[in-house]
């Protein structure tokens, strides 16, 4: 994709294209028979929250879904005053690997932002981290320490757009359907967010997938102390 040239007054800049892909087409089977991405966050829809979020810093917003799901997104986003175009998936519910694709293919960024519809919480500041991180690399993906164990978070990481499509491709046709295993194929920068000092940023990779993870997200947005992060 190049270096897109971003005409400023009389100045030419040298600009790479930011964009986001939202993943949103996967059934929400803990959710029964509500739809999780525009499920009621204090008010406000999640996708909404995300879409408010993550739009001012980035030059275009893809959102991967079912075709099915357009009217309830549309009204979700309805008045945001953020454009977004959809990604529908060919096959519904093939998992989110199978959706990065389907949003990859969609974009035009050189760099691309992914973050699943079920994290409400995403931090503006911790994007733009992860867009500088990403310069250089692959990849700039956050790992959080469990324990001993460390884990990948790539549903919310910023993505050179034609190499990893590239990589997600040969994965789901050689059988991956796991995004941390596909993107193990890539240059990574990892952004560790296991200090105590980086607390906010683990709110932001926290999602919601049941009714529980939804009152502490109430309670989260209403101002209420939360400690379960």
């Amino acid at each position: 994709m190049g270096t897109s040239e971003w005409l400023f007054g009389t100045y030419t800049i040298g600009y790479s294209m930011k964009g986001a892909v939202v993943l949103a087409g996967g059934y929400s089977t803990r959710f029964g028979d509500a739809d999780k991405a525009v499920a009621d966050v204090a008010g406000e829809p999640m996708i909404r929250r995300i879409v408010s979020t993550v739009a001012p810093v980035v030059d275009e917003v893809v959102v991967n879904a079912r075709e099915e799901q357009r009217s309830v997104i549309d009204g979700a986003l309805v008045d945001t005053g953020f454009s977004y175009r959809f990604a529908f998936d060919a096959v519904a519910d093939r998992g989110p690997l199978s959706g990065m694709v389907r949003g990859f293919e969609a974009a035009a960024a050189d760099y691309t932002l992914v973050v699943a519809c079920d994290m409400p919480f995403v931090e503006q500041g911790f994007v733009e981290t992860l867009f500088d991180r990403a310069a250089g690399a692959d990849a700039a993906v956050p790992i959080e320490q469990c324990g001993d164990e460390q884990w990948l978070q790539p549903l919310q990481a910023v993505y050179d757009t034609e190499r990893t499509l590239s990589v997600a491709r040969r994965a789901l046709e050689e059988g991956i359907t796991s995004p941390a295993t596909a993107i193990g194929r890539l240059d990574i920068e990892t952004i560790s967010v296991a200090d105590a000092s980086a607390a906010d940023d683990r709110w932001t990779l926290k999602n919601v997938n049941s009714p529980h993870d939804l009152r502490e997200a109430e309670r989260y947005f209403s101002g209420t102390p939360v400690t379960d992060v």
